[in-house]
């Protein structure tokens, strides 16, 4: 079956349109957790006497559990965000919610399934660069090398986007999430794909309308005095945030279009 790609484009943003407010209700627990680990890294960075931010390596027991407690946190958040997100775009559940973390088995094998791709992830590389190493070490051709590096990477590329479905299938609980989302996905990467950049194109070209809006009215603002500036600064942001929910709620509804088209909308 194929995926009715421009279909899905249009139900994504109308999803979005008409559930504004759904869609901010289940990121929203997901956002403060992720604002109070960063307080706590603010906290840390006081307690000690010394900037922390969460790229640099702690030094001293507020700053390691600071670092500790944001990481944690931060697996939280990031896996409530994918499960809340499509549980609600397949299941229709949770958007009348404003606290929603999934603490659970949920976010367990969410975890765990992460962890296993990243692991056959590092060894489908290992095994590319074995394999160019050992071509080049018998041909010593760099169009080889670039050729089978080439080869291997789509490979990999491909693998990935088989898996698309993996998430989804995980937050609502199906039974082999990795082979469900390979089988189902045969033969329609390509709609995948060019699903992702239409969608990715209409969001990038709000994006720049937006700005190029801001900034115009930020300039006339500027020009009747720069203490108005504060103004499409805070818009400025407030915008951000709204094309991040944006993004993040239509492929999200995408994905479990996605699904759904292949269940004939029955989960």
């Amino acid at each position: 079956m194929s995926i009715p790609v421009m279909q899905i484009f249009r139900e994504s943003f109308s999803s979005f349109k008409g559930n504004k407010l759904s869609w901010l209700r289940l990121a929203f627990a997901p956002f403060m957790l992720y604002v109070f680990g960063f307080f706590v890294i603010m906290v840390a960075g006081i307690m000690s006497g010394q900037p922390i931010h969460t790229g640099q390596a702690p030094v001293g027991f507020w700053p390691v559990f600071a670092q500790i407690l944001y990481f944690i946190f931060s697996i939280i958040a990031s896996g409530s965000l994918y499960i809340n997100g499509y549980r609600y775009g397949i299941l229709k559940e949770g958007g009348d919610h404003w606290w929603l973390l999934q603490m659970n088995a949920r976010l367990v094998k969410l975890i765990l399934y992460s962890l296993l791709l990243g692991l056959i992830a590092i060894g489908f590389i290992l095994l590319g660069v074995g394999i160019v190493f050992a071509a080049h070490m018998m041909a010593h051709s760099v169009f080889l090398n670039v050729l089978l590096g080439t080869v291997v990477g789509l490979f990999g590329f491909y693998a990935l986007i088989r898996l698309t479905l993996l998430f989804p299938l995980i937050a609502i609980e199906r039974e082999n999430p990795l082979k469900t989302s390979w089988n189902l996905l045969k033969g329609n990467v390509l709609r995948l794909i060019g699903l992702s950049l239409i969608i990715g194109l209409k969001i990038i070209g709000i994006m720049l309308l937006g700005f190029i809006a801001i900034g115009f009215v930020g300039y006339l603002l500027f020009l009747i005095s720069p203490v108005l500036l504060v103004v499409p600064i805070v818009v400025g942001g407030l915008f951000i945030a709204y094309i991040w929910l944006l993004n993040w709620a239509v492929m999200t509804k995408a994905i479990s279009l996605v699904y759904l088209s292949f269940t004939e909308g029955k989960v």
